[in-house]
């Protein structure tokens, strides 16, 4: 499930994740030091840059070939 909410720039996104894939996703991002949020937006960004869907200079920072 997938709760969209509009902000003034951007929109929120919410989604469910089975419990012990959300606490996997917490316990990296609390090693790495980063807020989940910041992990599932790069997420969604490598996934948009390996479609093809994001400029070529954009998806090689994210480290994907183009």
């Amino acid at each position: 499930m997938v709760k969209v909410r509009t902000g003034k720039k951007d929109k929120w996104v919410a989604a469910r994740l089975p419990r012990d894939r959300y606490e996997l996703v917490k316990k990296l991002c609390e090693v790495r030091g980063e807020e989940i949020s910041d992990f599932i937006r790069r997420a969604i960004y490598r996934e948009l840059a390996r479609m093809g869907l994001l400029p070529a200079e954009e998806a090689r920072l994210l480290e994907i070939p183009s």
